[in-house]
């Protein structure tokens, strides 16, 4: 076999247009694949072979990436294809590789440098010691050459490589970046070298060779400099003692973005044209393309990005790092801050003002791209963030806001262009949080936003009259404009005016805080917003309806007034002409109904089921998540009069479903939409929950979902909401006939004995609900199940599948120990629910013999106390169910199933060992009152045991364990009295937790006082404070703060009083020992022991103190009590 047979055969598959020839030659070329050892070393050749065409060079560099991804690593498989490169073969590939990659054209680099990947994650560093070698032995050979296109080729085609390379470990942890400082410490000396030599060259006599050079040479810079530096470096100090090469490469970086752009850039004409100028059109949207992507502006983006990162992490007064040397990054920080970060302001002001949208009256005005202008609008974000620089550009704030940012979020000719032509890509763009990094409408309101948030300043003024002008502009000229159809002029101040609603709507919480404004917001909505409802633009209609959900929490005075907007807004969600007015009409409803007057729910409760129709047909036609998180709130508000429309509702949200995950592989928003109409699922559920009929309607409908998709491994990423929702069906129907709920027990059994150990904690609460709700069916069922798809099929037991995950979780030491705590909630429940059922009472030996390895387990290292408790309280349970058993289970092991292992390691055996344990571990983690309770009622019930029958070491424990009862239940008594008020036992008064009692000593009017209602008022900071860790704090606080502030108003989006459950999603769950009372519990045990041997009752209490016998009377006290008023209370 020879090259040019696999060429022509891969000539022919590309050129073919019969299938039948195409899967034979296909065929043929996966059986040379397995049979022939040089097979990817001939397709190398191939994509090296200048006369070979470009098709099938690149077909066989494609088949070589599959041929390496599959093979490059041994399989045990039996597929014959399946065999591994031989090291002979790996070898002369990757002698060849770097050079391969070097010569060929870029459609065939990118194929053959993602098989390189594969080879360094596989091989490098100690098996591919001659990559970085070759690396640099290229780069030399390009300076060294005479001849400028060899040089050229060369360098880019190695520069490439490079970048290719460090990419693999750019986004490593810091303990993985080991290879990324080996690759930067060998071949930065000369990428420096050559980039000095460059990017000189470039920026003085500009070329597109030399600037596709320089492009390669930032973006491999860039990708080198994530997380920390590279350590090499440090290892050149400049005078002042800071890494002198990093210096200069972000000032190179500066200099790119400083210098003029050359001649001979595309024609951007047009492209900034105001709305009603001139149409986007194809013409123009090719144009805008070819701009965006001409390399001298792609080149200060990326240096741009360059700059960001750093003045991200050194512009401040604090330095954080993961390593390296912290005394050079805090001396390359004074440095960066000193001599770049003026200067790098002045050119990004020199940008913004330039930018031919902004309204600056400068000279040498220029298109620049939309992704660049976010970038320099977050440099300067960054400026406002640190105090140093904040003081630097506190001036052009005001400049920043009226006359850069305000012209950029105007309705342009590109939103309407994208709005006719497509719809749900308009109202992608808006919700896609990616775009906060790319789009510059977004990123100049989050910079606004934190100067009204963070700066002292009169911005929040600034930003109000400014609107309030261009709102008084837009009412004056409005009108005669319409007279004149003077339609340019209108698509003009139409555009100013829907940007300055924009920014007033993105302002909502400054505005509504400020006295000054909030008393005028009313007036605002009457005369500027409601009038733009009808008006003939969509666009305008579209930003009014928006605005009004934004202000949803101004109290209207005129009631008749808002009862007729909120009339209007619906009728906008189902008869409006426009999808996207359409749309967010209906996103508005889900903040006006939080309204709580009573003219929303007389408006909406009667047109509920209009409005769901409104909601499933926009559902239908876009894949967007806000849209389910805003039928969310319909539900959530409407729960009481949602039963009649539930079983409807959730089955067209389910048809959706299975439509947004079959659409997932090509969108990503599918999947995330997919995940909210499984919330959406879930709420309607939890508005239901009152009406067992409804549920039971609504389990026929979601059971054969779960079969299907949601409990497999297709539908990871739906896992968890899944099971919330399974957890609330097992809760409210898995005790009544229902087998098809059943059917899914088998299926959480495979989940977590496989591939779900992630969500064990949910699946343990899923299985908790099925034994405590159907516990008959439980003791009583199983499947037919298997674990992998390669293992037999078996008859398991409902019983066995459980305590299966119970002792792969437990006695496996590499799962995560809390793993290991969610299989012993599992086996108690299943003890605490079916102990005494002999299916489950013939387990014991084997519970507790996995519990005593994992105890013993030397090799466990240190294990968390929280962990050795809920083990300790597994075989607690299992003495309060069976304590003779237990016992007997315990006082005959003398080592576990696996010999060798803790021989010896028990020589007072194992019931001394785990008494021990448990009464080392006691006193500090024992922490919920549940695991106090199941403490005292395990050691009560030893107690209870006849003495005689009692091994020797717990005989001897005895006067301990009652004093471990009575410190355990003092500390159980004191612990609940933190909340009731006084303790049960002794009476005595406690003050309640102002944490958790009801006490809040605030009242509403305090909340809403006049002081309280700026709500930024304590997260302003002084100009010489950078808005760090501590102010992002203050700002997660001010977002708890107004949520509370939210809830004692009434204001909530979440579920209405009477659809809240504290069961939900069974997380606190119930189990028959909380029917118990362990005080009386423990007293009834005290009178066994004196009943049975005064003797022993005498020695008992000759060795309690004062205190805990007095302690004990209080006990026989209370329980008397109680007795007397159970006595009182009529049958």
């Amino acid at each position: 076999m020879n090259p040019q047979l696999i060429a022509e055969a891969l000539r022919i598959s590309y050129e073919s247009t019969v299938d039948e020839q195409r899967k034979q030659i296909e065929a043929q070329l996966d059986t040379w694949a397995s049979v022939e050892p040089q097979f990817p070393i001939m397709l190398l050749q191939i994509c090296a072979n200048q006369e070979v065409s470009l098709d099938t060079r690149n077909s066989a560099a494609t088949i070589f990436k599959r041929y390496v991804n599959q093979r490059w690593v041994p399989r045990e498989t039996d597929d014959p294809n399946g065999f591994s490169i031989s090291q002979e073969i790996k070898e002369v590939i990757k002698t060849n590789i770097v050079g391969c990659i070097v010569q060929v054209p870029d459609k065939l680099k990118q194929q053959l440098s993602d098989a390189l990947g594969k080879i360094i994650d596989c091989d490098f560093p100690g098996n591919f010691p001659i990559l970085i070698p070759t690396i640099i032995e290229f780069l030399n050979s390009a300076l060294t050459s005479n001849d400028e296109a060899v040089q050229y080729m060369v360098l880019y085609g190695t520069l490439y490589t490079v970048r290719k390379i460090i990419r693999r470990f750019e986004n490593k942890s810091h303990p993985q970046r080991e290879p990324l400082e080996m690759i930067v410490a060998q071949t930065f000396p000369l990428l420096t070298r050559i980039s000095n030599q460059i990017i000189g060259r470039t920026i003085e006599k500009p070329s597109d060779f030399g600037g596709s050079l320089v492009l390669l040479l930032v973006k491999i810079f860039y990708a080198s400099s994530s997380h920390d530096p590279p350590k090499y470096f440090e290892q050149v100090v400049n005078n002042s003692g800071g890494p002198a090469e990093l210096l200069w490469w972000v000032r190179v970086s500066h200099e790119l973005l400083r210098m003029a752009i050359p001649p001979g850039s595309p024609d951007d004409s047009g492209l900034d044209a105001k709305l009603g100028t001139l149409g986007e059109g194809p013409e123009l949207e090719e144009k805008r393309h070819k701009a965006d992507s001409w390399i001298w502006w792609k080149i200060k983006k990326w240096s741009m990005h360059i700059l960001n990162r750093f003045f991200d992490k050194f512009g401040g007064l604090e330095i954080v790092g993961e390593g390296g040397d912290q005394r050079g990054h805090i001396v390359f920080a004074n440095d960066f801050r000193r001599d770049v970060v003026p200067s790098l302001l002045e050119t990004v002001f020199g940008l913004m003002v330039r930018n031919r949208k902004s309204l600056c009256a400068v000279e040498g005005k220029m298109y620049i791209p939309d992704k660049l202008l976010a970038l320099l609008f977050n440099c300067f974000g960054n400026a406002v963030k640190y105090s140093q620089s904040y003081k630097i550009v506190k001036n052009f704030c005001g400049k920043f806001i009226c006359e850069i940012l305000y012209p950029i979020v105007c309705f342009s000719n590109k939103d309407l262009e994208i709005w006719n032509d497509d719809p749900s890509e308009f109202l992608r763009r808006e919700w896609d949080y990616m775009e906060d990094y790319w789009d510059p409408k977004p990123c100049g309101v989050n910079v606004l936003v934190d100067l009204l948030t963070y700066r002292k300043g009169n911005y929040l003024n600034v930003v109000a009259q400014m609107c309030m002008q261009v709102l008084k502009n837009y009412s004056d000229q409005v009108g005669l404009l319409k007279q004149s159809g003077n339609t340019k002029l209108l698509l003009e101040i139409s555009s100013d005016k829907e940007g300055a609603l924009y920014l007033l709507g993105n302002l909502t919480r400054f505005l509504g805080s400020e006295q000054e404004f909030a008393k005028g917001l009313e007036g605002f909505l009457t005369a500027h917003v409601i009038t733009e409802l009808d008006n003939p633009l969509a666009f305008m209609r579209s930003r009014a309806a928006a605005t009004l959900g934004e202000f949803y929490r101004v109290e209207w005075q005129n009631t008749d007034l808002f009862a007729k907007v909120l009339e209007r807004i619906v009728v906008m969600t189902h008869s409006d002409p426009d999808f996207v007015v359409r749309v967010k009409a209906a996103l508005s409803l889900r903040f006006l109904v939080t309204q709580k007057s009573g003219t929303v729910k007389n408006i909406l409760a009667p047109k509920l089921p209009q409005i769901l129709e409104v909601f499933l047909k926009i559902l239908q036609e876009t894949e967007s998540e806000e849209m389910f998180k805003a039928l969310e709130g319909i539900i959530a508000e409407y729960a009481a009069e949602i039963a009649p429309f539930a079983v409807t509702l959730t089955a067209k949200i389910v048809e959706r479903f299975k439509q947004l995950i079959e659409e997932e592989e090509d969108n990503d928003h599918a999947g995330i939409a997919a995940g909210e109409a499984l919330s959406a699922v879930h709420i309607i559920c939890q508005a239901v929950w009152q009406t067992p009929d409804v549920l039971f309607s609504l389990q026929a409908i979601l059971i054969p979902l779960f079969t299907s998709d949601l409990l497999h491994a297709h539908c990871m990423e739906f896992i968890e909401e899944a099971l919330n929702i399974l957890s609330f069906l097992t809760y409210y129907t898995a005790g009544t006939t229902s087998p098809q709920l059943w059917e899914l027990f088998p299926l959480l059994y495979r989940m977590g004995m496989d591939w779900g150990n992630t969500w064990i904690e949910d699946i343990v609460i899923c299985m908790d609900n099925y034994i405590d709700k159907g516990r008959e069916v439980f003791l009583s069922g199983g499947a037919n199940v298997r674990i992998t798809d390669d293992d037999p099929i078996l008859q398991v037991t409902f019983v066995q599948m459980v305590y299966n995950i119970f002792a792969r979780t437990v006695s496996d030491l590499q799962i995560d120990e809390l793993d290991c705590a969610e299989g012993c909630k599992l086996v108690n429940s299943l003890v605490q629910h079916c102990g005494a059922a002999p299916v489950v009472e013939q387990l014991f030996p084997a519970i507790i013999q996995t519990v005593v390895r994992r105890l013993g387990a030397k090799n466990n290292g240190i294990q968390l106390d929280s962990v050795n408790v809920l083990l300790l309280e597994v075989v607690l349970n299992c003495i309060i169910v069976n304590p003779k058993g237990t016992l007997a289970v315990l006082q005959n092991m003398t080592g576990v199933p696996e010999p060798g292992k803790m021989q010896g390691e028990f020589p007072n055996g194992i019931v001394y060992y785990v008494y021990e344990l448990w009464r080392l571990l006691n006193d500090q983690s024992f922490k919920g009152e549940r695991d106090k309770k199941v403490a005292i009622l395990g050691l009560s019930t030893i107690l209870r045991i006849p003495y005689q029958e009692l091994p020797q070491v717990l005989q001897r424990a005895l006067p301990n364990i009652l004093k471990q009862i009575i410190k355990t239940q003092d500390a159980l008594a004191s612990q609940r009295a933190e909340y009731r008020g006084v303790n049960m036992i002794t009476k005595e008064n406690t003050p309640i937790d102002q944490e958790d009692g009801e006490d809040r000593g605030d009242s509403e009017e305090e909340v809403d006082s006049d002081e309280e209602r700026d709500v930024n008022a304590f997260y302003k900071i002084s100009d010489d404070e950078d808005i760090g860790g501590l102010v992002e704090s203050k700002a997660e606080m001010a977002e708890l703060t107004e949520s509370a502030r939210n809830f004692l108003a009434g204001e909530t989006t979440g579920m209405s009083d009477y659809a809240l459950d504290p069961l939900v999603d069974g997380e606190e769950t119930t189990t028959p020992l909380d029917d118990v009372d362990e005080i009386e519990f423990v007293v009834e045990s005290l009178k066994a022991v004196g009943s049975s041997s005064q003797e022993l009752w005498g020695e008992l209490m000759r060795n309690m103190t004062d205190e805990e016998r007095q302690f004990m009377e209080k006990m026989v006290n209370y329980v008397t009590e109680q007795s007397a008023l159970k006595g009182n209370t009529p049958s």
